[in-house]
């Protein structure tokens, strides 16, 4: 997965049955890259 700001919509599926899901987002608030993403791709190392 590249970081994108559009990752924290990213749905995973707990429960089939329940239809019910979760976002990258709320499973990870702070990992998906907010502040990695507001200081820019030119200053992301690879």
């Amino acid at each position: 997965m590249q970081l994108s700001p559009k990752n924290k919509d990213l749905e995973f599926m707990l429960d089939y049955e329940k239809r019910e899901t979760i976002t990258l987002g709320e499973l990870m608030p702070l990992w998906w890259g907010t502040e990695r993403m507001g200081a820019g791709v030119e200053d992301l190392e690879d």
